[in-house]
């Protein structure tokens, strides 16, 4: 019964940070997709989502590359009020390419560390390959919408599905 119970809430806070998704970003486009296998159903949800970034003076290393920060806002409202929360982002602009942990992209270089909420996404080792490496969209999974998604988990006949 412990480990089921163990189980569960490890699945629990992965679904919750984000970390149970795969991200997909076309690079000369605005398209994004989401793959999402909440263990009962799988979807490729597009979104639109776009961060405004403001980019500060700070920087520090990360591991051996000189990063700097950049700043945003996440803003989520529902039925009782609006939240905001702060997200920072340490990116290497050494490394050009525009993409980052979480769905997150759009500032001059690599993001090497992100912070949403209470939750940190960080490069634990950096290893940078010459070779091109093809990344496949994704194709497995009931494609739709950002909203569709959202009402769907959000509607009580969740788990009837």
């Amino acid at each position: 019964m412990n480990e089921i119970m163990e189980t569960s809430a490890i699945n629990f806070a992965t679904s919750f940070s984000g970390a149970s998704a795969f991200y997909y970003t076309e690079a000369n486009s605005n398209q994004k997709m989401r793959y999402e296998n909440d263990y009962l159903c799988e979807f490729r949800v597009n979104y639109l989502e776009k961060t405004e970034w403001k980019l500060e003076n700070e920087s520090k290393y990360i591991d051996s590359y000189l990063c700097y920060k950049a700043t945003s806002e996440q803003v989520v409202v529902n039925s009782d009020r609006t939240f905001r929360h702060a997200i920072v982002a340490w990116y290497c602009p050494s490394i050009p390419f525009s993409y980052g942990p979480n769905g997150y992209n759009g500032l001059p270089g690599l993001i090497l560390e992100l912070q949403v909420r209470n939750i940190t996404w960080g490069a634990s080792k950096i290893q940078l390959s010459k070779e091109d490496k093809i990344i496949e969209k994704p194709t497995k999974g009931k494609l739709i919408t950002e909203e569709e998604y959202i009402k769907m988990i959000s509607s009580p006949t969740l788990f009837d599905r």
